[in-house]
């Protein structure tokens, strides 16, 4: 996965549209299936 820039303080986003929030978990914006 590619680091790019952060679009919200705090939150970097992974390619492809995986976030990585403040407390350091992982969340998927979008829902799978």
């Amino acid at each position: 996965m590619t680091l790019i820039d952060e679009p919200l303080p705090g939150v970097k986003v992974l390619k492809p549209f995986v976030f990585e929030d403040a407390r350091g978990n992982f969340v998927k914006p979008f829902h799978e299936g």
